[in-house]
């Protein structure tokens, strides 16, 4: 139960707020009195807050600010790891997109001092890099998210209209088989389908706390994706499910 308790809590910190219904497609075999138990030990715990119709993050009743502390000291060994991984694809001489998510900012904190361009609304992610000297960082325009704290909307889509990139960096809300990856966001949802359609490289990085959530947006399929980055601990039919749709994990 503890464990089902943390996953409940993650999942609202990491969306802001929360369904029964996404709670129940996370834990299919729970009925809705047991959820609606679950959520009331947590309120009382103070980890969450129950509202009709499910519950909010803490964060977003005291404040953006500690939304994105939650999220971004979540799972953070899983983060490094999969930051690590993808460093190898931080090649000079590129152009790259960084999308939302407090895992890209993790990859942020560790890119190379080599001349690249990176594109993002990643506000978090823009400030890791601040301190380079030869990478050229380009802010998109737009309207601010308060809760994931980056910058997304038609401004950003006619901003990047003639970009054309190497390798995009995408976060997930949620992978589900049926529903693909998944995000909670209309304008991020816009965003990163236009940049999906101008990247020669398509790269996800998720970790395994993401499976089996699926949020409002589908902006991806198996076969819009190169590559999944991920924690080492995907399960053996995800990965083979991925292979038979020529989606490389690393």
């Amino acid at each position: 139960m503890n464990d089902r308790k943390s996953e409940i809590v993650d999942l609202v910190n990491q969306r802001g707020q929360v369904t029964f219904r996404e709670i129940r497609d996370l834990f299919p075999g729970l009925s809705e009195m047991t959820i609606r138990r679950d959520l009331e030990a947590l309120d009382r715990e103070h980890a969450l807050v129950r509202v009709h119709g499910g519950a909010r993050s803490i964060g977003t009743i005291v404040g953006s600010e500690d939304l994105f502390r939650n999220r971004a000291v979540s799972r953070m060994e899983e983060k490094s790891v999969i930051a690590q991984k993808a460093l190898h694809y931080m090649i000079p001489g590129y152009t790259m997109f960084f999308d939302s998510g407090s895992t890209v900012a993790e990859l942020a904190k560790i890119v190379p001092d080599e001349q690249m361009i990176i594109f993002t609304g990643n506000i978090s992610a823009a400030l890791e890099m601040a301190h380079l000297k030869k990478p050229v960082i380009q802010i998109i325009g737009g309207r601010l998210d308060v809760h994931s704290l980056c910058v997304s909307d038609s401004c950003s889509l006619g901003m990047l209209n003639d970009v054309n990139i190497n390798y995009s960096f995408f976060g997930v809300t949620g992978y589900s088989e049926r529903r693909g990856f998944t995000c909670g966001n209309e304008d991020e949802y816009r965003l990163k389908k236009t940049m999906i359609g101008k990247s020669d490289k398509v790269i996800v990085l998720m970790d395994s706390s993401k499976v089996g959530i699926s949020s409002v947006y589908t902006y991806a399929m198996e076969e819009d994706i190169d590559m999944v980055i991920s924690d080492g601990k995907l399960s053996p039919e995800l990965l083979e499910r991925f292979g038979r749709n020529d989606v490389e994990v690393l």
